[in-house]
């Protein structure tokens, strides 16, 4: 089939349309499926008056420049000519309501099945006390009344193909909706129930004070309301903080466990899911673990464990709990030591032998103590103090004997000499 003369898929009037005139004049129609001021989609009669300029076997300057009502012409003075005589044999009045019954199935817009009604959002939900916008909308133009049937005030607005229905407080845990149109001698029906519904985040409890070693326990609680009629379709989960995950139905969910010093500042969460038939709505909440515990891993170590008198001897100590514990120590002797970095530390410059034993650190919080230790040995000084004596004897026996061998000498070699 040849294109139309407005052809379809341009721009007309500002909607994508097909323009179609009797074969006398008489009258036209559109098939447009963006059409608003005629109700919807579709196909619609309208009077040519209207739309001057396209008529079969009038003035031929509807073929030149621009048509009636801004149709765009950029055929050809001939092609323009040919299509009109083919719209002109179309719309023959034998044969013109046909055609239009056969565009109006074939071209998109078309209605072939009955009119329709729905309602936006299909299941209304929402949190009691607050405002609800629903839409209902309808197939087809051509109804003769859109409108909502409810229990309540309405409240909205209206155009073409739709009407809304506005509550701005929702005060009700369940309410039928229900919006017809008519069209004709046909009524359409849409059904639909607001549920309404109260959900406030979880809460985490954490029962007393969590020491490691010892039995420990966090509990989720979440409020929830629906309609009296069904119980809350509510699942909780609990999860985190090196825990094995819980699940539960209700509003309520525990888990019992016992508490270890690496579970400190991890995180444990609670989330709700509540279930409104196709819908769901989530919350969750976070909590920090807080374990106490008492001194554990405690550490003593020294750079040397074997010393000689004149050393200068380090020994440190480390340990962790919560709160962090004070440190004291237990030494072989009460002097030449000095304590640094909080007591972690302590140096002994110039160790004597009264340093060698055991130092022992002692770790203390209000949970608990724990203690470590370390032996540090004495093994002498690395050269004698007789040495220097016996080097000095030793020099003065030499110095004595050349001193009198050398008296006997001259004491031997001398004579008096002859008178």
């Amino acid at each position: 089939m040849p294109g139309s003369f407005a052809r379809a898929g341009e721009r007309f009037s500002g909607s994508l349309s097909l323009w179609v005139l009797s074969g006398d004049g008489s009258w036209g129609f559109w098939v447009s499926p963006e059409r608003q001021e005629e109700g919807g989609p579709g196909c619609f009669a309208v009077p040519p008056r209207r739309h001057p300029g396209l008529w079969c076997g009038k003035a031929e300057a509807s073929c030149r420049g621009k048509g009636g009502n801004g149709v765009r012409t950029d055929a050809s003075l001939a092609a323009c000519q040919q299509q009109r005589a083919y719209w002109c044999r179309m719309m023959d009045p034998c044969r013109t309501w046909g055609a239009m019954a056969l565009l109006c199935l074939l071209v998109l817009g078309g209605h072939p099945g009955p009119c329709r009604v729905s309602i936006y959002p299909e299941e209304p939900t929402v949190e009691f006390g607050t405002s609800l916008l629903l839409n209902c909308t309808s197939s087809c133009r051509n109804y003769s009344r859109l409108s909502w049937e409810v229990s309540i005030t309405k409240m909205g607005m209206q155009g073409p193909g739709w009407v809304s229905l506005s509550i701005p407080n929702v005060t009700s845990w369940s309410l039928e909706l229900q919006c017809f149109g008519v069209f004709g001698e046909q009524r359409d029906i849409a059904n639909t129930t607001l549920h309404a519904y109260r959900f406030s985040p979880p809460k985490i409890y954490l029962e007393g004070d969590m020491v490691a070693g010892k039995e420990a326990r966090v509990t989720c609680n979440v409020s929830t309301q629906v309609s009296p009629l069904e119980p809350p379709n509510l699942h909780l989960m609990l999860w985190g903080g090196g825990l094995p995950p819980s699940t539960h139905r209700g509003p309520s969910v525990g888990l019992s466990f016992t508490a270890q010093p690496e579970q400190h500042n991890r995180e444990v969460t609670c989330e709700a899911v509540l279930r409104l038939g196709r819908r769901t709505v989530n919350a969750s909440a976070v909590v920090t673990l807080w374990v106490w515990a008492a001194p554990h891993d405690v550490e003593v170590w020294a750079p040397r464990t074997v010393f000689t008198t004149g050393d200068n001897l380090t020994v440190m100590c480390r340990a962790e709990g919560n709160p962090l514990p004070q440190l004291r120590w237990e030494m072989p002797t009460n002097t030449s030591w000095k304590l640094w970095d909080g007591g972690t530390t302590i140096t002994i410059p110039a160790a004597q032998r009264v340093h060698n034993g055991t130092y022992r650190c002692l770790a203390e919080n209000r949970y608990g103590a724990g203690a470590a230790g370390i032996d540090l040995v004495f093994q002498g000084s690395s050269r004698s103090p007789l040495i220097p004596v016996v080097v000095i004897l030793a020099v003065v026996t030499v110095l004595a004997g050349v001193a009198v061998s050398w008296w006997l000498y001259h004491t031997q070699s001398w004579k008096p000499m002859p008178s």
